[in-house]
């Protein structure tokens, strides 16, 4: 998955990225933080940490930390639609998740915001789900000029 959205959408895929996408890897194809953030261990993991952010508004040892699973879905959601080539958000959408993302962090990383009294994050949370719909839209495959 990593691999596609640097090819398809960063436009700077490597030549173990370009391997990755060819071996096939059928789960390449859907983003999952909690597996992606796996990929960055050790010393033979990847180092495209800038990628992975840009997917999911955390670096990948955040992500490890989170056990959230509602947190999880959202931050695979903004990764399916920042990677697709078949939808697009509005500015709006992507200010949403940082939105998120920033007061998420400010809490350190606090996943009780759906329990009990609403506050900001639970509030950036709902903002960003309840945006999907009117702030995601489908783009029209391009025709090639042949």
């Amino acid at each position: 998955f990593i691999s596609t959205f640097k090819r398809d959408i960063l436009e700077n895929a490597t030549d173990s990225d370009r391997r990755i996408i060819g071996a096939g890897n059928a789960w390449a194809h859907g983003g999952d933080a909690v597996v992606d953030a796996q990929l960055y261990r050790g010393a033979g993991g990847r180092r495209d940490f800038g990628a992975f952010k840009k997917l999911y508004g955390f670096p990948p040892e955040t992500v490890e930390r989170i056990s959230h699973q509602p947190t999880i879905d959202l931050l695979n959601t903004h990764a399916g639609v920042i990677a697709s080539k078949h939808e697009t958000g509005s500015d709006s959408f992507y200010t949403l998740f940082a939105e998120f993302v920033r007061l998420f962090d400010e809490s350190d990383y606090d996943d009780a915001f759906l329990d009990g009294n609403a506050n900001g994050v639970t509030r950036a949370y709902w903002d960003f789900l309840n945006c999907i719909k009117s702030e995601v839209t489908r783009v029209e495959a391009r025709e090639s000029n042949n």
